[in-house]
């Protein structure tokens, strides 16, 4: 009877013994199934981060580009009207002609596009005839854009008015206006310069495009600029203060375009930036579009 006792309590520690090692690697299994999980969960979120780290990275730097395109294409086209206007056969007896004619015509490319002033000016710099007859019989001979638009066609950037400050409307909001310049040599017929024909752009302009760029975005909040090749904010927060220099504009000038992470009012950003290279004939005039 002992004996069959005994035999019976071997076989139950054995049994216990079994349970004991399946209850051990069934444990093991689920803690390698949890860390297995855990791990390609991690893995998941980690890729789909970078995922999206990536789409609105692409995405600042897509607006950035396209806002610089833009600015670009307009420059050119403005610039492509005044030239093709001094190229009209019917203007040929104009530029020397009646100055009234003259500047009747003036005030209908004016009509048509986007200048808030042009004015033809003869080989002195005399204002011959000029668009609501402002700064008509006075000498532009000391203007950039003037010295300049005798040899070439000639883009300036961005300036206050002066000349014309006095001449013009004020603001509702009492800001100064500021133009962009265009200039370009007028010929005759056998091809001799016998003025210049100026026309100023209110750089308002840039402020709507940009305007409506962020009225656009897609809900993204972004935020643009227009800097300056100095480095300086021609249009968006903190205007007419320097917001790049050194080695940090030099660079980006350098490699055209790019995103960086920047701290703005405390708060660390991924800004992305693009530098314009003109389209067609225009140049450009290095522009840099940034977007936050």
């Amino acid at each position: 009877m002992q004996a069959l006792l005994q035999e019976a309590a071997s076989r139950l520690h054995a049994i216990e013994d079994r349970l004991t090692v399946r209850t051990q690697i069934a444990a093991a299994v689920a803690a390698m199934s949890i860390a297995l999980v855990s791990t390609l969960a991690a893995g998941a979120a980690i890729i789909s981060y970078r995922h999206t780290a990536a789409l609105i990275e692409s995405s600042v730097a897509g607006i950035a580009s396209s806002t610089s395109a833009r600015l670009d294409r307009f420059m050119a086209t403005r610039r492509q009207e005044m030239k093709l206007f001094t190229e009209l056969e019917p203007m040929q007896r104009l530029w020397q002609g009646d100055p009234t004619e003259l500047r009747s015509a003036l005030e209908a490319l004016q009509r048509n596009f986007d200048f808030t002033w042009i004015g033809f000016a003869d080989l002195n710099g005399n204002v011959v005839a000029s668009t609501g007859g402002l700064l008509q019989g006075k000498s532009v001979a000391a203007r950039p854009w003037f010295k300049q638009g005798l040899e070439n066609v000639v883009v300036g950037d961005v300036h206050e008015a002066l000349l014309l400050a006095s001449l013009l409307t004020q603001r509702a909001n009492n800001e100064p206006y500021r133009f962009v310049d265009i200039a370009l040599p007028v010929r005759d017929t056998s091809g001799k310069v016998i003025g210049v024909l100026g026309g100023h752009l209110d750089w308002t302009w840039a402020s709507n495009l940009i305007a409506d760029v962020q009225a656009n975005d897609g809900n993204t909040d972004t935020r643009l600029s227009i800097l300056s090749k100095g480095g300086m904010v021609l249009v968006g927060p903190k205007r007419e203060t320097i917001r790049y220099g050194g080695d940090e504009l030099a660079d980006m000038l350098k490699v055209r375009d790019g995103t960086f992470r920047e701290t703005v009012d405390g708060q660390q950003m991924l800004t992305a930036f693009h530098v314009g290279n003109g389209y067609r004939d225009y140049q450009g005039l290095n522009w840099i579009v940034t977007a936050s």
